[in-house]
């Protein structure tokens, strides 16, 4: 399954594109295994991928070409970055009205 999303407003676009499966044959499966995915407790209950901003970064967080993990419950996504060593340095929770 993949997942895109996109929100653009005036100058700035921030967008992310994710999938689910196992990372032997992710479409990103080297910048999954750099980041150190493989051995986040769990990691195979989200989907993963990367994220851009057209400004600088997500919020503050998010830099072009990080990885990110999405994680969908009920009418509410989910959205994580990732630093190298599997640390999670920030989130968003986006919700559908």
């Amino acid at each position: 399954m993949e997942g895109v999303f996109n929100c653009i407003r005036l100058f700035w676009v921030v967008s992310a594109n994710w999938m689910t499966g196992v990372i032997s044959r992710h479409p990103f499966q080297l910048n999954l295994l750099a980041a150190g995915i493989d051995k986040f407790p769990g990691y195979q209950t989200y989907s993963w991928g990367k994220g851009s901003y057209s400004f600088g970064t997500w919020w503050g967080c998010v830099n072009t070409g990080d990885v990110i993990s999405a994680r969908q419950v009920g009418n509410i996504l989910a959205l994580s970055g990732y630093d190298q060593g599997n640390v999670q340095k920030c989130g968003v929770s986006l919700v559908k009205q």
